[in-house]
């Protein structure tokens, strides 16, 4: 589908972008990561296609959504959106949304796989695995579990590629950054999660904001 955006199109060099992909948007706080994803999703409501959100943080900005949106009825009606509490909901979510997308794709007399559809995690880990939730009420303070929410992000991304590359899909899966140092003292910028969605990412855009704009002085 066609990007709209130069700076983008630099960046990848392309003018289109490529389905079957899946992106990860990392970034700190405040670093505009909701807003691109959201122009992302823009630019798939301008090729006839659908969006389905997985909102895992409780930060949903859907003033800033429908104004990027650009208050469209059609493009808004053709958006779903599930608050998922834990780990195994949006990734039951992401998949009933791939399925029944496919469906809609093969039923008898429909337009076929002609529209795109993304598919984004609002974020991959800001929601814990439901046998951590259950350890937290039962004993009211957590514990150490890092391993096994990248461990079900692994086994998920594992999963993956093979329904996102056969369709005209989107997967855009965002991120917290974390800025820190190696053993050398040098900058290295660590995302949560494990390496396993950087093995299976198409692109991995990290945000940053430079600085605030005076809005007074422009």
């Amino acid at each position: 589908i066609t990007i709209p955006s130069l700076v983008v199109r630099y960046l990848i060099q392309s003018v289109v972008l490529p389905l079957g992909k899946i992106w990860h948007l990392a970034g700190e706080e405040g670093s505009c990561k909701s807003a691109f994803l959201y122009e992302m999703m823009r630019w798939h409501y301008k090729a006839g296609g659908a969006v389905a959100l997985a909102q895992n943080e409780n930060k949903d900005s859907p003033e800033l959504r429908r104004s990027i949106m650009q208050h469209n009825p059609v493009w808004l009606q053709r958006f779903i959106k599930d608050d998922t509490a834990s780990m195994e909901e949006w990734q039951a979510f992401i998949s009933t949304a791939m399925a029944s997308t496919v469906a809609e794709y093969e039923r008898k007399g429909g337009l076929g796989a002609t529209w795109p559809m993304l598919m984004a995690i609002d974020s991959l880990t800001a929601t814990a695995p439901e046998s951590e939730i259950e350890a937290i009420s039962a004993e009211g303070y957590a514990s150490r579990g890092f391993a096994l929410m990248a461990m079900l992000i692994s086994r998920y991304m594992k999963f993956m590629p093979g329904k996102v590359m056969d369709n005209p899909f989107t997967v855009v899966g965002k991120n917290h950054l974390k800025p820190g140092t190696d053993q050398r003292g040098l900058p290295k910028d660590a995302v949560p999660g494990g390496m396993s969605v950087k093995f299976m990412e198409t692109y991995e855009f990290k945000l940053k904001r430079i600085s605030d704009i005076e809005k007074s002085k422009y």
